[in-house]
């Protein structure tokens, strides 16, 4: 969900507030914004509308969830169990039901922002269904719904619309068969994180976006009620693999989700809560452990690493230097030692070209994520070797690695990119590194002339 104006920065946005000249209820005296959020998702038909109510300096007090349609289970309107909620915001909840159903100009408002947005983000007409007329509706404030019976009856439904046995493909090149039109979904009553995983695989095989990000505010809810729910995952990752490749579907829904705990953690420690920093630095510890020590599977190793190496979270160092043993696609083989060096960088170049990195720039995003995750006394030899192979597709990205996240990291490789011979600079990198000499600090800039000249003196 983003808010309206960030949708339309430069529209005039009309909002709702409610100022309190006293203390009303329970809501303290001030001035608070009701500031409406849209699913920018694209094909998504949600006819959902969040609603964030703000003070007058703009720190949030409710998050409010709200179907135009008032039917089922998570029509709300209703206070967002996943989000912050001040102790008035059951007031705030009131204020807002009282407007839908006092306020016919507002929901209609609504209404047409739902279609400005549908059709920015789908670049055609917004068809849907009519919505509700003003008054035909009476809402009205509704306890936080029950997401994983929700979850259950939607996945049943769009099962039983499945067309003939679909047969699915797995990054391994494994296949599965997915049972057909009639078929009940073959499910166990797993709790906790492993339920998950179940409702994870279900969803990617036929669940709208809807039940998706229902789905993935189900798992923020069940993480905030259950601080260990990262270490369960961390443990039950390695065991659900040895089970391949009956259970590829279950290890791919797992990865996901996988994905979305760092995300939900990631949010929640840059948001300034404690206790979620204190989970991520466990749930770290226990994927260093069980993933990357306890573990014997290579494949499942590269590809946690790589979800770390996305994820953009600070790695502590005990998953830093356990993570530090795949720093390759080809990190976890065992006959390293007897490969030649142009053989090692032939095998880097290709796995770039096969992740779909077809341009320098995407190559040094790719190595840059890899730096992310692994010991920097590794990433100078690397990038030494990068900038000396006689490919010019891993020479020119070797360049572009000046833009390392960390100044220190940076001004070592230009140093490292100044004591190379001018000769094997490439005119395609030498006009970049022209064109972006300005953007750096001075030592690092200084670096980048002496390259420059060099280049230009070898013609």
């Amino acid at each position: 969900m983003t808010p309206y104006h960030e949708i339309f920065p430069h529209a005039r946005v009309p909002v709702i507030s409610l100022d309190a000249a006293r203390k009303t209820g329970q809501i303290p005296r001030g001035n608070y914004g009701f500031l409406e959020c849209y699913c920018t998702e694209p094909g998504c038909d949600c006819r959902q509308v969040a609603i964030m109510v703000v003070n007058e300096k703009n720190r949030r007090k409710a998050l409010i969830h709200f179907a135009f349609d008032g039917e089922g289970p998570i029509a709300g309107p209703y206070l967002e169990p996943a989000g912050y909620q001040a102790p008035y915001a059951p007031d705030l909840l009131e204020f807002f039901v009282y407007s839908l159903n006092s306020r016919p100009d507002w929901l209609l408002r609504m209404y047409e922002r739902y279609r400005e947005v549908r059709e920015l983000v789908d670049q055609k007409r917004y068809r849907g269904r009519s919505f509700p007329k003003p008054g035909k509706i009476c809402y009205r404030a509704m306890p936080a719904p029950d997401l994983h019976t929700f979850l259950e009856e939607s996945l049943k439904q769009s099962r039983r619309h499945m067309g003939t046995v679909k047969t699915h493909t797995h990054g391994g090149g494994r296949s599965i068969r997915k049972p057909g039109k009639g078929a009940e979904p073959q499910r166990s009553s797993a709790p906790g994180m492993a339920g998950f995983i179940e409702l994870y695989a279900e969803a990617a095989l036929s669940g709208p976006i809807g039940v998706l990000l229902a789905l993935q505010d189900e798992l923020r809810r069940h993480l905030l009620a259950h601080p260990a729910s990262g270490e369960e995952l961390a443990s039950l990752l390695p065991a659900l693999c040895r089970q391949s490749p009956q259970d590829d579907e279950r290890i791919d829904a797992a990865l996901r989700m996988l994905h979305d705990v760092f995300d939900f953690y990631r949010v929640e420690a840059e948001g300034g809560d404690v206790g979620a920093r204190q989970q991520m630095q466990r749930f770290q510890k226990a994927l260093a452990l069980r993933i990357f020590v306890e573990n014997e599977d290579v494949d499942l190793s590269q590809a946690v690493a790589r979800i770390l190496s996305g994820s953009r979270v600070k790695l502590i160092p005990d998953l830093l230097e356990a993570s530090g043993r795949i720093m390759t696609v080809d990190g976890g083989r065992t006959d390293l030692e007897d490969t030649t060096r142009e053989e090692f960088l032939s095998g880097i170049a290709d796995s770039l070209r096969s992740m779909g990195a077809d341009s320098p720039f995407e190559g040094a995003q790719e190595i840059l994520q890899l730096f992310a995750t692994n010991d920097q006394e590794l990433q100078t030899p690397l990038a030494g070797a990068l900038m000396t192979a006689e490919d010019p597709f891993l020479r020119e990205l070797s360049a572009l690695l000046l833009f390392h996240y960390d100044p220190v990291a940076a001004l070592q490789l230009s140093q490292l990119l100044a004591s190379v011979d001018g000769g094997s600079i490439s005119p395609e990198t030498l006009r970049r590194l022209i064109i972006s000499r300005n953007w750096f600090p001075a030592a690092i800039r200084h670096n980048v002339d002496q390259v420059i000249t060099a280049a230009r003196k070898a013609r």
